[in-house]
């Protein structure tokens, strides 16, 4: 799959969910007018749909549970400002792609600097522009899905372009059964 083709669908599904259907401020009204639905909650996991776009899009989603954030050797978490961070599994079944790996961070991350995603033993260099982090391509969509399914909690370590080291903790608690819905009703 092409990575730039990627990069413009989870685009479209970062717009869709942004700020709205995971934001406890978010209302019907804002969601519906984005045509974007909450079909259904797995534990800290929850599943969207969008539909009625130029593209179908399903994607389960999470936030985080923790987030560090150092600059230098000072602990900055309670300074530090940015939007809602996101973990998605996206499926575009008009494309025939699906279990695409994206982190909308929520800052801007220095491009010159690795981030990495961590479960368990495992650990995957990603890449990332402006405020997401993508997985590197298919074959390591497949296995961070994988480790996903035999983990408890995943954790991604980026740099923004300020030079704060930022981590955020994702729970995995629900992940199988969220993922396992849009495989079934993203058709």
């Amino acid at each position: 799959m092409n990575r730039a083709f990627s990069f413009a669908r989870q685009v479209l599904a970062a717009t869709c969910l942004a700020g709205a259907a995971l934001s406890t401020a978010a209302t019907p009204t804002a969601v519906a007018a984005q045509e974007v639905k909450r079909t259904e909650r797995f534990k800290n996991w929850s599943v969207f749909i969008r539909s009625g776009g130029p593209t179908k899009v399903c994607f389960a989603a999470t936030t985080p549970s923790d987030t560090k954030a150092t600059s230098g050797s000072q602990d900055v978490t309670s300074a530090i400002t940015r939007d809602r961070a996101m973990l998605k599994v996206s499926t575009f079944p008009d494309q025939k792609a699906v279990n695409e790996v994206s982190i909308d961070v929520g800052y801007p991350v220095d491009p010159k600097k690795t981030s990495t995603l961590k479960i368990g033993s495992k650990t995957f260099t990603m890449f990332s522009d402006e405020e997401t982090v993508w997985s590197r391509g298919a074959e390591d969509d497949a296995a961070i899905v994988q480790a996903f399914r035999a983990g408890a909690m995943a954790t991604l370590t980026a740099v923004s372009i300020r030079g704060t080291e930022v981590v955020d903790e994702f729970s995995l608690l629900g992940f199988t059964d969220a993922v396992t819905s849009v495989r079934q009703n993203c058709k």
